[in-house]
């Protein structure tokens, strides 16, 4: 166990050190085409684990970005092996790194239900992540991302566990008129 928060513990500096890079690199494109869209994923928890781990797939709905920071706002459900499910909400931040790619920072909350081996501690988890993706015509998105998942302390024991998803991102509704996307 010792090993995996080692492990955990780097792959969280990495990823921070990643993101930092990248949003001193990150640039916005010039016409942003900021619809809705219906996130689905598939991948699989305790990626950095020694252990075999359930095959998970996900469905989110990502609102449109708001507000000074552009924050979107999402709601979505996630379903393992062995009937472990994740349902949350989280807010997203897209961070531009050329014309057609992406890094987007997630972080949010939501019940898990366990299952089939998986115990996280507590039914209260946190979901924190970073995804890369590219931006096709049509606003279709295809990516790969790293979540964490943890209870934060809140359960007595908190073995949190990273996911790896391969993703797709399909626009919802009208495009938006005069933005040039």
């Amino acid at each position: 166990m010792e090993s995996c928060a080692r492990w955990s513990v780097i792959a969280v500096a990495a990823l921070l050190g990643l993101t930092s890079t990248c949003l001193v690199l990150a640039q916005s494109p010039r016409s942003v085409d900021d619809r809705a869209t219906l996130d689905l994923s598939a991948g699989a928890f305790g990626i950095f684990d020694h252990a075999s781990e359930p095959f998970r797939f996900g469905v989110e709905y990502r609102w449109r970005p708001f507000g000074r920071w552009a924050l979107a706002p999402g709601l979505g459900v996630t379903f393992a092996e062995g009937g472990a499910n994740f349902a949350y909400g989280d807010l997203h931040k897209d961070f531009w790194l050329g014309p057609q790619w992406l890094l987007t920072a997630s972080f949010g909350a939501g019940l898990f239900h366990d299952g089939g081996g998986m115990h996280l501690g507590n039914e209260l988890e946190f979901q924190s992540g970073l995804e890369v993706s590219r931006m096709f015509r049509g606003r279709c998105r295809i990516g790969v991302a790293v979540y964490h998942l943890s209870n934060g302390g809140l359960g007595h024991k908190n073995p949190g566990t990273e996911v790896g998803v391969l993703l797709v991102g399909i626009p919802i509704g009208a495009r938006p008129t005069g933005d040039g996307a």
